[in-house]
C-alpha cells in the first residue's frame, strides 16, 4: 500500500515518492531463507510533494523485495539492507576474516584453536588487527599501509587454521616447524612496523610489556634493554623513542625466533634417537627370531620358550623400568606452553632406550662380568627392570639440554 500526503504550503520542498511492493504472505514458502533487500535512502514521514510547478522532479525510490522462496540454501551470506556496502577501493578496517564456511565469520562453527600455540598466536593477531584499525581511524595510518598490515594478519589467520578443514599437517612441515615459525615471524614483522606509527603516549604504555618480553630472550646487560628500562622513567623524544623501541623489538624477536628454533632442533634430535632405539630393538628381535641357535640372553633353567620370546620379555621389563624412572621428571618438566612438546619427547626417548639398556645390562650379567648370575626368570626380569631404569644415565644429556632451554624462557635474562 502506498500512502501519500499533500501539503497546502506552496513553499514546501519536494519529497520522494516511495513505492514498496509487498509480497503476499501466502506466496512465501514456510522454509524460505532470509530475503535479500537493497534499500536506498527513504524520506521521512513528514516529507510531502511540493505544489511548486518549477521544483525539480524528485526521483522515486523503489525498494524491491526478492521473494525468499527464490533464495537457495547453499547460497553464500548476503549483504543485509542496513549494511554499508564498501567501494572497490575500500580497505577493510575490522578484525574479521573472510566469510567462508567453517571460518567463524560468515556462518559455521566459531574458530577454536586446537593447540596452545594457536591460541597465543590468534590472541596476538587479534590485538594487532585492533590496533591497526584504531590507528587508521585516528589518522596515524593511511589506507595503503593499513591494508598491508591487515593482509599480513589475514595470512596469519589462514596459517593458524590450516588443518582445521581436513588438510592436515605433513610430516615434513611438522619436523621443520615452518608454519609455526612463519606465523610468529609475520606477527613480529607487523608489530615492529607498527612501532613506527605509534604515538609517544602509546609507546610509553607498551614499553613495560616490550621490556618484559625482551628480558625473556635477551642476555643480561643488553644495551637496548637497559636503555628501554631508563626510558620508562625518563622519556626521550618521540623520534628517539620510536627508533629505540623498534631496535629492541628487532633484537627481541630475533632471539625469540632463535629460541624456538633451538627447541625444535632438540625435539627432532630426541625423536631421531627414539626412532633409532626402537628400530634397533626391533632388528635385534628379528635377528634372534631368525637365528635361534645363538641366544642373546641364555635362557635360565625351566624356560621352554623360544629365545626371541625371552628377549621380548626382557625388553618389556626394561621399558617398564624406564617408564617408572622417567615419570616424575616428565611430570615436573615445564614447557607446556611451547609449540614443541619437549617433556613428551623426553619420556618417549626414555621408554625407547630402556629396552636396549636392559638387554645390554643382562648381557654383562649373564656373561659373568658382574660375578653374579640370575637365578630363574623372576630375577632375570628384575635385573632387566633395574637396567631399564638405569637408562637415566644415558638420556640425562637430553634432560639437561631441555632444562637449560626451558629455564631460559621461564627465568627472564638468565643467560
Amino acid at each position: 500500500m502506498v500512502k501519500n500526503e499533500r501539503s497546502t504550503d506552496p513553499n514546501a520542498s519536494a519529497a520522494h515518492a516511495t513505492v514498496t511492493p509487498v509480497l503476499a504472505a501466502d506466496e512465501v514458502p514456510a522454509d524460505a531463507s532470509p530475503v535479500i533487500e537493497v534499500s536506498q535512502e527513504v524520506p521521512g514521514p513528514d516529507a510531502v510533494p511540493s505544489t511548486d510547478p518549477n521544483a525539480p522532479a524528485a526521483p522515486a525510490t523503489v525498494t524491491p523485495v526478492l521473494p525468499a522462496g527464490k533464495a537457495f540454501a547453499d547460497q553464500s551470506p548476503v549483504i543485509a539492507a542496513n549494511q554499508e556496502v564498501p567501494g572497490p577501493d575500500a580497505v577493510r578496517g575490522d578484525d574479521q576474516r573472510a566469510a567462508v564456511p567453517g571460518n567463524g565469520a560468515g556462518g559455521g562453527a566459531p574458530i577454536v584453536p586446537r593447540y596452545t600455540w594457536q591460541a597465543a598466536a590468534e590472541a596476538r593477531r587479534s590485538e594487532l588487527a585492533r590496533e591497526v584499525r584504531l590507528q587508521r581511524a585516528a589518522g596515524g595510518l593511511d589506507q595503503y599501509r593499513a591494508k598491508l598490515f591487515l593482509d599480513d594478519l589475514d595470512v596469519v589467520s589462514l596459517m593458524i587454521d590450516v588443518g582445521r578443514r581436513g588438510s592436515g599437517t605433513r610430516l615434513s612441515e611438522w619436523l621443520r616447524g615452518s608454519r609455526i615459525e612463519m606465523v610468529w615471524r609475520l606477527l613480529h614483522g607487523v608489530e615492529r612496523d607498527l612501532a613506527g606509527f605509534r604515538s609517544s603516549q602509546v609507546l610509553q604504555g607498551a614499553l613495560p610489556g616490550i621490556v618484559s618480553s625482551a628480558q625473556r630472550y635477551l642476555p643480561k646487560n643488553t644495551r637496548t634493554v637497559d636503555a628501554a628500562v631508563r626510558w620508562m622513567k625518563d622519556v626521550p623524544g618521540e623520534a628517539k623513542l620510536r627508533s629505540g623501541v623498534r631496535t629492541l623489538l628487532e633484537e627481541s624477536h630475533s632471539a625469540s625466533d632463535d629460541y624456538y628454533t633451538a627447541v625444535r632442533n632438540l625435539r627432532n634430535r630426541m625423536l631421531a634417537l627414539s626412532l633409532t632405539a626402537v628400530l634397533g630393538a626391533v632388528l635385534l628381535v628379528v635377528v634372534q627370531w631368525r637365528v635361534a641357535a645363538l641366544p642373546v640372553i641364555p635362557p635360565p633353567d625351566g624356560f621352554k620358550g623360544d629365545p626371541w620370546h625371552l628377549l621380548v620379555f626382557v625388553m618389556l621389563s626394561g621399558a617398564l623400568g624406564a617408564f617408572v624412572t622417567g615419570l616424575v621428571p616428565m611430570l615436573k618438566a615445564a614447557g607446556g606452553k611451547l609449540p614443541y612438546k619437549l617433556p613428551f619427547q623426553q619420556g618417549l626417548l626414555k621408554i625407547a632406550v630402556g629396552p636396549l639398556a636392559a638387554v645390554v645390562g643382562l648381557v654383562f650379567v649373564v656373561g659373568g662380568l658382574t660375578g653374579t648370575q640370575p637365578n630363574g626368570l623372576p630375577q632375570l626380569f628384575a635385573i632387566a627392570v633395574v637396567f631399564g631404569a638405569a637408562q637415566q644415565v644415558l638420556t640425562g644429556f637430553a634432560d639437561r639440554s631441555a632444562a637449560e632451554i626451558l629455564a631460559k624462557k621461564e627465568n627472564p635474562a638468565t643467560s
